[in-house]
């Protein structure tokens, strides 16, 4: 019983250290998603472990109906089950935030079409002197003189 218990707030710890391990913002597309994946396996991982949460209640259901049963059975239980739904709660809440950042980043289509119209103002912008002096009457008619003289 309490060889399980260890080894599931072990695995559950692992999680907590997972998330506290990320980043605080990701701004990269490829880094999201990759966290976001991966934070989906930690949270189906997570639940995984409830079925061998819900055994260790059985099981401490049992012990405590023995005479002399310690009363720190229920306890050690009750919280590995809270400390369990923080986690779960936590991955959930990050997975979500991870949605939504994801969501909020622009495409990678986007960004080049960005680009290409800044490339194209930057080009056009490093045209306009150039232009500019064709432009003005003044100088047409100068130039027009020039010609003809």
């Amino acid at each position: 019983y309490f060889r399980e218990l260890d080894e599931l707030k072990r695995l559950v710890k692992e999680k907590e250290d997972w998330i506290k391990s990320l980043p605080s913002s990701v701004s990269d597309i490829q880094t999201l998603q990759i966290t976001m994946d991966t934070c989906q396996k930690e949270v189906a991982h997570l639940m995984d472990l409830n079925p061998r949460i819900q055994k260790l209640t059985s099981e401490c259901a049992l012990l405590s109906n023995q005479a002399a049963a310690p009363h720190f059975l229920q306890e050690a239980l009750d919280n590995l089950s809270s400390y369990w739904c923080l986690i779960l709660q936590t991955l959930q809440r990050k997975q979500q935030q991870l949605q939504t950042d994801l969501s909020s980043v622009p495409s990678q289509q986007y960004l080049d079409e960005v680009q290409s119209l800044k490339n194209l103002l930057d080009e056009t912008e490093s045209k306009l002197p150039a232009l500019s002096l064709l432009g003005a009457p003044g100088t047409v008619s100068a130039a027009l003189q020039q010609t003809k003289a």
